[in-house]
């Protein structure tokens, strides 16, 4: 799980978090189980994944500009464990710390989400063309 560093806003502090970028994301372990040891189903699912995930993170960084922090919890409670069932574990931390900022509706929170939230989009969308 990735360490976790808070702000004195009580924010999760953006740069705290190490996303590694591609297939390393996940746990090769996990990967090879869902996939059976198929290298080429792996990347379709894999890539299947990382775009979701970019779907529901950037979900989740309309609802924290609009102040929807229900609607955050929603999508950070998806991405945790759809993160959990691929292995994923850097990102399941992630989206757990998001679930619980969102129940702490704080809009001192706003732009320190909205900056991880960037950088995880950035990373992820990054991460599907390496693969691609």
């Amino acid at each position: 799980m990735a360490e976790r560093h808070s702000q004195p806003d009580g924010c999760v502090a953006g740069s705290s978090f190490q996303l590694p970028l591609g297939k390393e994301l996940f746990d090769p372990e996990r990967l090879a189980d869902i996939c059976d040891g198929d290298v080429q189903f792996e990347n379709e699912v894999v890539q299947m994944f990382l775009e979701d995930a970019i779907s529901h993170f950037e979900a989740a960084l309309l609802a924290v500009k609009a102040g929807d922090f229900q609607r955050l919890g929603r999508e950070a409670h998806y991405l945790k464990g759809a993160s959990a069932n691929m292995g994923a574990h850097a990102l399941e931390a992630i989206a757990l710390d998001l679930e619980i900022q969102s129940g702490q509706n704080s809009g001192y929170c706003e732009q320190t989400l909205i900056s991880v939230l960037v950088n995880i989009i950035d990373k992820l969308n990054r991460s599907l063309a390496e693969i691609l």
